[in-house]
Order: structure tokens, then C-alpha cells, then sequence
């Protein structure tokens, strides 16, 4: 029979296997930095996406787009898209390589670490951004061409003949995707593995948003929509749970809709976290549109049957509401995994 003590080295030991407990304040810190700056300063560059995913683009977007051919077969696009895959991971790897010799130069490898940390969220820029598509819709009379812009280049949408419904079901649908990819992921593959991981997890993600097409491309991102899958279902879950539970203080939100939401969209399109909201708020989210490259993306609809697919500003602003606080849940979650993790060190 199991002693108390052996109980308890036996739920440190589960605890400890999954994460490092003494990772989690530094994670808080850099997702409040990542909150507050991005809310403050805006999108980067036109993009409420995480700073890396930006660098990685630029340097990597072009060459990807030229291999990218839609005239060649399938088998050939998928090889070309797992070859130019493996090089930028062995980039990656490599500024990895050059990151570790940073402790070397600084008093505080921590404050770098953390640091680079929020250049793999994406947070309050979004949230910026959103709010100042609220504002345009809101009125009309004075419209902010900034705004679709974000818009345009955060999701990778062509919104030349979008209206409104179809600009507020894609704001919608961004916050939750981004609160996965740009929140919860970094974060929880930060406590797992340390900042090297982070970082591997957020490019393989940076790829299947750039090349992946929600899974509607001809091959090139298949092999790194799979990736992002493998990673990412657990996050994706997580994320699903805290837009659930921001529902039960979002007003106008229903929590026992959003329950019959985790009956999710494909995990290509955003997944659970994409379905819960669209039940919360009682709304059809999705539906066939055209990226900025020119491919025709026929994504499914999503929410409550009979739900209203006339998103208006006013969904929106619940919807940014929702997520800011799924945002300071995921905050809470650290707080309490820390509090929890602390204890379970100190019965040893």
C-alpha cells in the first residue's frame, strides 16, 4: 500500500514530468508584457500576430510562396513543402544554438528569456486592432482603412468584397485562433520545454498559418498542418476550456450553449476554441472565403443551428470581451498551477 508520502511523490513526480513549476512566473510575466504592449503600441507592422511569426516571414515567406506552384502535383508540392519545412526548422535550430550562448554576455538571461517569450505572443495587439474595427463598424461614418488591413494581413483574408457580417465572423474567429496560437501554445510548450520548444512550437505554427490555407491547399503545407495538429491538440483543447469558462461572465454569451460547442469546427479551420465561441454567442461563424493569394478556402460553417450568420459590431464587442478574459483565466490557471506545484515541492 501506498504511504501519504509516496502518494505525494508520486503526484510531484506527474506534475514535475509535464512542466517546470519554476517556469510559470516567468511565463505570466511575459504574457501581462505581451498584453500590455501589444495593446498599447498596436499591430506590428499591419500584423496582430506574434513578433517571431513576422520575422519568419519575412525572411522565409517569399522563397516559400515561389516553391509554392499550384501547377505541380500534389506528391511534388508535398515533398517541396516538407524540404523548405526542414530548413527553416534547421534555421530555427540554429539561432536556438546562437540563443543559448546569451548567458554568457548578460547579468539577466531570465529578463532575455522572457522577452523572448512575448515576441511569441501575440495578446493585446489583437486586441487593439479588433477594437479598432469596432470603432469603424460601430461608426460608419468614420472608417479606418488600418482596420481591415490588420484584419486582412492577421488572418491572411482578401476582404475586398467582404461586408460587414463577413468582417466581424473573421474578427471573431481570429481572437480565438490567435488566443490558441499566440497564447496557450507558446506558453504551455514554454513549461514543458523551456524557451527552445516554445520557439519550435510557435514556427511550426507561423507555417501552417502561412502555407496551410485552414487545409485547403494543393500540398505545400500539408506536412506542417500536421505538425501543427501534433503540438497543438492539447493546447487547442486548453484554449477551447477557456473560452468556455470566460463565457459564463461575457454578458449576452451562454454557457450552456457553448457547452454543445465542443462538438468542434476542424481543427484546420480554429478547432473547438472557434466552435465554443460561435455557441456562446449564438452565432454562425465560418463559411466559404479567399485568402490574399488568391485561393478560394471553402470552410465550413459553424455554431448553433438557426444561429444568425449577421455578426454586427455588437457580437464583437462581446467577442473581445470573451477573450480578454479567457486571456486573465490563462493567467489565473498559471497562478494556480504555480501555487498548487510550490506545495507539492515543499510536502516533499
Amino acid at each position: 500500500m501506498f504511504e501519504i508520502a509516496d502518494t505525494n511523490n508520486l503526484f510531484t513526480s506527474f506534475h514535475t514530468m509535464f512542466f517546470d513549476v519554476e517556469r510559470i512566473p516567468f511565463a505570466a510575466l511575459a504574457l501581462v508584457i505581451a498584453m500590455i504592449i501589444g495593446a498599447v503600441t498596436g499591430p506590428l507592422m499591419g500584423r496582430a500576430v506574434p513578433a517571431f511569426w513576422i520575422v519568419l516571414d519575412l525572411l522565409f515567406g517569399g522563397a516559400g510562396m515561389r516553391l509554392d506552384r499550384v501547377s505541380r502535383n500534389r506528391a511534388d508540392l508535398m515533398f517541396r513543402g516538407f524540404m523548405f519545412l526542414a530548413f527553416v526548422m534547421i534555421m530555427t535550430a540554429l539561432l536556438l544554438k546562437l540563443y543559448n550562448y546569451v548567458p554568457q554576455f548578460v547579468d539577466f538571461p531570465r529578463a532575455i528569456e522572457v522577452l523572448v517569450l512575448a515576441g511569441l505572443l501575440s495578446c493585446g495587439a489583437l486586441w487593439h486592432g479588433v477594437l479598432d474595427l469596432y470603432k469603424t463598424l460601430e461608426h460608419k461614418d468614420k472608417p479606418s482603412k488600418g482596420a481591415y488591413f490588420m484584419l486582412s494581413r492577421t488572418a491572411l483574408r482578401d476582404l475586398n468584397t467582404t461586408d460587414e457580417f463577413g468582417l466581424t465572423r473573421l474578427a471573431l474567429a481570429t481572437l480565438v485562433r490567435q488566443l490558441d496560437k499566440g497564447a496557450v501554445l507558446p506558453v504551455l510548450w514554454y513549461l514543458i520545454g523551456g524557451i527552445e520548444l516554445a520557439v519550435i512550437a510557435s514556427a511550426l505554427s507561423c507555417l501552417a498559418w502561412r502555407f496551410g490555407k485552414d487545409g485547403f491547399g494543393k500540398g505545400f503545407g500539408t506536412v506542417m498542418l500536421g505538425l501543427d495538429k501534433l503540438i497543438g491538440f492539447v493546447p487547442t483543447l486548453l484554449a477551447a476550456f477557456l473560452v468556455h469558462a470566460a463565457s459564463v461572465i461575457t454578458p449576452g454569451a451562454g454557457v450552456t450553449r457553448s457547452v454543445k460547442g465542443w462538438n468542434a469546427a476542424p481543427y484546420e479551420q480554429g478547432g473547438a476554441p472557434v466552435s465554443v465561441l460561435a455557441h456562446a454567442l449564438n452565432v454562425s461563424i465560418g463559411g466559404p472565403v479567399r485568402d490574399i493569394f488568391g485561393s478560394a478556402l471553402k470552410n465550413e460553417w459553424v455554431g448553433p443551428k438557426k444561429a444568425t450568420a449577421k455578426t454586427n459590431h455588437q457580437h464583437l464587442r462581446r467577442g473581445l470581451y470573451l477573450t480578454v478574459i479567457a486571456h486573465i483565466l490563462l493567467l489565473a490557471v498559471l497562478g494556480g498551477a504555480y501555487i498548487w506545484g510550490s506545495q507539492l515541492s515543499s510536502a516533499l
